[in-house]
């Protein structure tokens, strides 16, 4: 963007100096016959680039790509993993290895084994994985590898309302099919819990809604429901708004907005 200034006065300039010659008809059929010359010649590359393709190159270049997409997935799924890390507050604990599928690059979602160190000491846990290279990743650990996770840093995870997920759970769906119901919401599920809460993603019914106060409303009504209504033990609740049209297709997850409710 930065040349195109120049690029335009450039074009100009050349616009100005062919409407000003005398020998315009001349000039244009030069610049016709070099448009076919380039056009034969580029025909001829062509042809000949795929008369020397041969299969070994062929699948060279492809395990090639292959290899780079792998390793894109790979370090964008490690990243990922530090930052849900880092919003657990278990910064010092390091990412190390991962078992991926190898068709992650296309997939959606899916179940990675992720390794963990601090000093000497190393856990594995599982984590859930969704999205895409150019969409972000939006990683989930449940509970169980929370708590593996945080042993390694020395901190103990109480998972006191862990007993209830089985009441948790229908009050949940009560709830956000209340909401589908009155035409707020296209599509849910329970994504996870850990010793936060449930975390759940939405689709919003409504086109060109405001993701981010949805989000922070849906979490504050879900919230208030457990916790005051049904006096349940949740400490927070985290609902993730998605796009719809990728979501509801079956695309892949696209996370718009984040809200949160309660205290942690």
């Amino acid at each position: 963007m930065a040349y195109l200034p120049v690029l335009a006065f450039a074009a100009a300039a050349a616009a100005l100096l062919f409407a000003t010659a005398a020998d315009r008809a001349a000039q244009w059929g030069n610049f016709k016959n070099a448009l076919r010359m380039l056009r034969r010649r580029a025909r001829g590359m062509h042809i000949g680039h795929l008369r020397r393709i041969r299969p070994r190159r062929a699948v060279f270049w492809l395990l090639v790509l292959y290899l780079l997409s792998y390793i894109a997935v790979y370090q964008r799924v490690q990243d990922a993993l530090a930052g849900e890390l880092a919003r657990n507050g278990i910064e010092e604990v390091a990412v190390g290895s991962l078992i991926i599928p190898h068709s992650a690059f296309f997939r959606r979602s899916y179940t990675a084994d992720a390794g963990f160190s601090k000093s000497k000491t190393r856990a594995r846990a599982e984590v859930a994985v969704r999205g895409s290279v150019w969409s972000g990743f939006d990683i989930a650990i449940d509970e169980s590898g929370l708590a593996k996770i945080g042993k390694l840093a020395g901190k103990k995870f109480v998972f006191s309302y862990l007993t209830d997920v089985k009441i948790l759970r229908p009050a949940i769906h009560a709830h956000m099919l209340q909401l589908q119901s009155a035409g707020q919401i296209e599509k849910y599920e329970i994504e996870t819990f850990d010793n936060r809460g449930p975390y759940l993603i939405v689709a919003l019914a409504a086109d060109g809604a405001d993701a981010q106060a949805a989000a922070s409303q849906i979490a504050r009504g879900l919230h208030t429901k457990l916790t005051r209504t049904d006096q349940l033990k949740v400490n927070q609740v985290v609902v993730k708004v998605v796009e719809p049209a990728a979501y509801l297709s079956g695309g892949g997850i696209n996370i718009l907005a984040r809200g949160t409710a309660g205290n942690y």
